[in-house]
C-alpha cells in the first residue's frame, strides 16, 4: 500500500453508510448474521466481529470493528495498510446495558434505522411505542461528533439505558471535495 492523499481519504457519509451496513450485517441480523462473532482475543467477556468493504478507485480496505461487552463497547472504522500501523477514521463508544426480554425489540429498531443509513446518532430513531414497550433517543451533532442517550421502557419501567458518543478521528473530507467516488 503507498501513501494516500487526505483528498482520497473516504467521506463521512462513506463511513456512515459502511457503519451501517456492518452493524445491520452483524449482529442485528434476523438472519444468520453474515460476518463472524467471535470472543475478543485479549478482553475476556467479551465478544466482537470485523466487516471489510472497499474505497474508491483504490479501493482503500477499510474494516469495522464492533467489540462490546461488560456493559460498554466500541465501534471503529479504520483504513489498512499491509506494513504499517492501522489509522483509525471513525470511533463511537457506548455504555450502558439492556434486559434480555427486550433485545428483540431493540434488534428490530436498530435494524430499521440502519437499513436506512440515515444518521439518527448511530442508533434507532427518536421514539418508537410498540404496544408498551418505549424506545426513545436523544442526541446531538453530526457523524463527524455526536454524542446521546437512548433508553428502553416496558410497562413504565426502565428496561435499560446506552449512552453513547464518536466522530471522526481524522478530518475526512466532504463529499463534494470528492471527483470520483
Amino acid at each position: 500500500m503507498y501513501p494516500v492523499a487526505f483528498e482520497d481519504l473516504p467521506t463521512a457519509e462513506f463511513l456512515h453508510g459502511m457503519y451501517c451496513r456492518g452493524m445491520r450485517y452483524g449482529w442485528v441480523s434476523e438472519e444468520k448474521p453474515t460476518v463472524r462473532l467471535q470472543e475478543h482475543p485479549l478482553l475476556t467477556g467479551c465478544t466482537s466481529f470485523q466487516y471489510d468493504e472497499f474505497y474508491g478507485e483504490d479501493r482503500l480496505p477499510i474494516r469495522l470493528t464492533d467489540t462490546w461487552g461488560a456493559g460498554q463497547g466500541c465501534t471503529t472504522l479504520e483504513l489498512l495498510s499491509l506494513g504499517v500501523p492501522r489509522t483509525l477514521l471513525w470511533a463511537m463508544h457506548c455504555s450502558g446495558s439492556y434486559d434480555r426480554a427486550v433485545f428483540p425489540f431493540l434488534k428490530k429498531i436498530l435494524s430499521q434505522s440502519w437499513s436506512t443509513e440515515k444518521f439518527q446518532g448511530c442508533r434507532g430513531p427518536a421514539l418508537v411505542r410498540q404496544g408498551t414497550t418505549i424506545y426513545r433517543r436523544t442526541f446531538t451533532g453530526t457523524f463527524k461528533h455526536f454524542d446521546g442517550t437512548e433508553n428502553i421502557w416496558r410497562n413504565g419501567c426502565e428496561m435499560g439505558t446506552h449512552t453513547f458518543w464518536g466522530g471522526t478521528l481524522l478530518n475526512v473530507p466532504p463529499a463534494a471535495m470528492k471527483k470520483n467516488s
